[in-house]
């Protein structure tokens, strides 16, 4: 601090001898060291109740006239206008573009105060008055100028700061609340960044998951699908793009499922990495799923329907093991017309529904039994050593079809006619099978006999 005023002192006194100021200069130290501690940003704070943006004119007017009452009192009245160009600048800078209009209005006020003043013999001027007044005119209107100026290039700024920050604002909103997740993995699918958008759609902080590997959080069975799309989004170059949905896991340990597009952007140098859009569609999918399983299934006992029956005897018969054979029941149930007219629907849909259960129970765990609609079953038996074993298995099971069923306090009692064919070859036709039971089971309803 003495350095700083000891130069100031040699400055104000080698102007005062070459005759550039007429200002003793001790005093003009002590000036401009007030005039620069209450320019100073800390000082301006205080006098602006500690915000830069309150008492614009208040601030103003302590350094504006600080800087005229240093240059009148040095005989250089006529410069005012220039110091307060410098002055508002930094306001500007420090308050906005809405204190231009006060800094103009305080310049015009101190430049006038100051010639005044030298007028009245208050003060010197080291050159003419009428000299000095030109300059301060001339100043002045520059400075209005310049402020003006000055303040809407400011005004511009701002603007274009405040759209900028308007919309980063809502482009975070949007990013924060979005139902998307966005997260950029690298080559190794490790995490480099990912979306707040975490927090709601699973729970987890993005602070959690950077820097981890993606398929750290992929259902096991889910993983090979999610790697081979890893793998082919890189192998197809810039740009490249791959869709897929995989199960992750929530924060809470839920799985869901989620739709996921991968885009190649590692050549791009603002992204570096493999942009990946995640969708939540667990409901889509838990959708699709019963749509599926309705369209498959039979309403009533929720066994497999005949649609069902057939794509699932096509897919038993090439995986026949060798020395066994796949066998198939057609099974309809004899007497359940005269239940279903005497005791109405409802006895008949119960009806159905035990027949079903026992028919169940007397299969093995491998075998699978359809509703092929009406009163009519099928069950496909595969592994079966031999053709004794299936007519072994008939027996058992139009034995157990022949117990009375007690339905809601009433007992009834019906049969089952069980027609069977059976495959030993992997290249036999599943609609041929179909065919040879049905005939069998129509055989066996009317007491006639057909060839396996």
């Amino acid at each position: 601090m003495i350095l700083y005023v000891g130069a100031m002192f040699l400055v104000t006194h080698a102007f005062y001898r070459w005759g550039l100021s007429m200002a003793s200069p001790i005093v003009m130290t002590g000036l401009l060291a007030l005039f620069l501690a209450g320019s100073h940003e800390r000082w301006q704070r205080l006098l602006g109740g500690g915000h830069m943006h309150n008492r614009i004119v208040l601030r103003l007017a302590v350094a504006n006239v600080g800087a005229a009452v240093m240059m009148t009192y040095a005989g250089w009245s006529f410069m005012v206008p220039a110091w307060a160009v410098l002055i508002a600048s930094v306001h500007i800078g420090w308050s906005g573009a809405r204190s231009r209009l006060a800094a103009g209005a305080i310049t015009a006020v101190v430049t006038l105060a100051a010639q005044a003043a030298v007028h009245a013999g208050l003060a010197a001027s080291i050159i003419p008055l009428k000299y000095s007044d030109g300059a301060a005119i001339w100043g002045l209107l520059l400075a209005v100028t310049a402020l003006n100026n000055v303040g809407v290039s400011a005004a511009s700024g701002e603007e274009a700061t405040a759209a900028l920050h308007q919309a980063e604002a809502r482009f975070r909103a949007l990013v924060e609340k979005s139902s998307d997740v966005v997260a950029v993995l690298d080559a190794n699918a490790h995490i480099t960044l990912i979306s707040p958008a975490i927090r709601h759609v699973a729970g987890w902080e993005p602070d959690d998951v950077l820097g981890l590997d993606r398929m750290v959080f992929v259902h096991p069975d889910d993983v090979p699908a999610a790697r081979a799309a890893l793998d082919e989004v890189i192998a197809g170059g810039d740009g490249a793009e791959v869709r897929f949905e995989s199960r992750s896991r929530r924060r809470d340990g839920a799985w869901r499922w989620y739709e996921t597009t991968m885009r190649n952007l590692l050549a791009d140098p603002a992204v570096g990495g493999i942009v990946c859009n995640e969708r939540d569609v667990t409901e889509r999918r838990l959708l699709h799923d019963e749509l599926a399983h309705a369209a498959a299934h039979d309403g009533l006992t929720g066994l497999p329907n005949r649609t069902e029956m057939s794509r699932r005897l096509a897919a038993a018969l090439p995986d026949a093991r060798p020395g066994h054979l796949v066998a198939l029941l057609y099974i309809d149930l004899d007497g359940f017309k005269g239940v279903n007219d005497a005791y109405g629907h409802a006895t008949g849909d119960a009806l159905l529904v035990a027949a079903a259960e026992r028919l169940r129970g007397g299969l093995r765990a491998e075998d699978e039994l359809c509703r092929l609609g009406g009163d009519e079953f099928a069950a496909i038996l595969s592994g079966v050593p031999s053709v004794r074993a299936v007519d072994d298995l008939v027996a058992e099971l139009s034995g157990a079809m022949r117990l009375p069923f007690v339905l809601s306090g009433r007992t009834v009692q019906v049969g089952a006619s069980i027609g069977s064919a059976t495959a030993d070859s992997a290249a036999a036709d599943a609609t041929v099978l179909v065919e040879r039971a049905d005939t069998a089971m129509y055989a066996v309803k009317h007491g006639t006999t057909v060839s396996r």
